[in-house]
């Protein structure tokens, strides 16, 4: 029963390394060939467990899910579509202030204080993610190793099994998968509007 089980584990090992093989191929492809519009990437995230009201409001300057704006009947469709387009660009504007800002208080560092709190810099394939296929590729990336280390915290239980570089692999998991869905919504935030389904699910999945 114990090789029945240890084979099975090995089993299971192989595919979550196949489908993780072809997640990040997927990140790598989105990263190195851009397609469409292009935002800078996202530098450095909040460091630790902050308050995740906070967290929205950091770096990026993300703020919270509105409702879809109605739609002035007193202007012409060609006078919306400029509108439109304007309040786009208020909002790139304003979003790459608030990330100039954040770098610059960040410092030169891996990590920094600023006067919100700290800050850690973002790591790997993450802080390549300027576009909304890039930002795709990482937020599955990020879903997968959610799960994968659900999976993983729970193997290590149910084998009782205590060695601490386990756990420091377990905890590198977490982080990349978060980083990955800070840089998926702060891509998303700055193209999309607030109230998109990208958005909101970014945002679900970070919190």
């Amino acid at each position: 029963a114990a090789a029945k089980s240890t084979s099975s584990s090995k089993l299971t090992q192989r595919r979550w390394d196949a489908a993780e093989e072809h997640l990040r191929g997927a990140l790598h492809t989105a990263v190195e060939n851009p397609r469409g519009e292009s935002v800078a990437a996202l530098v450095y995230v909040p460091l630790g467990n902050n308050n995740k009201a906070d967290i929205a409001e950091q770096g990026s300057g993300r703020t919270g899910l509105t409702l879809p704006p109605k739609k002035d009947r007193s202007l012409s469709k060609k006078e919306r579509k400029m509108v439109e387009k304007e309040r786009k660009r208020e909002k790139r504007r304003a979003n790459a202030t608030a990330m100039q800002q954040s770098t610059l208080g960040g410092g030169s560092g891996d990590s920094g204080n600023t006067s919100d709190g700290q800050f850690v810099a973002i790591q790997g394939s993450a802080s390549k993610v300027t576009t909304l296929s890039a930002a795709t590729a990482a937020q599955n990336l990020a879903v997968f190793l959610k799960h994968y280390s659900d999976w993983m915290r729970l193997s290590l239980i149910d084998a009782n099994n205590k060695d601490p570089s386990e756990n420091v692999k377990l905890n590198r998991i977490i982080q990349e998968a978060r980083h990955l869905y800070e840089a998926a919504l702060h891509v998303r935030s700055q193209i999309l509007d607030s109230h998109h389904p990208e958005v909101v699910a970014s945002k679900f999945s970070l919190a």
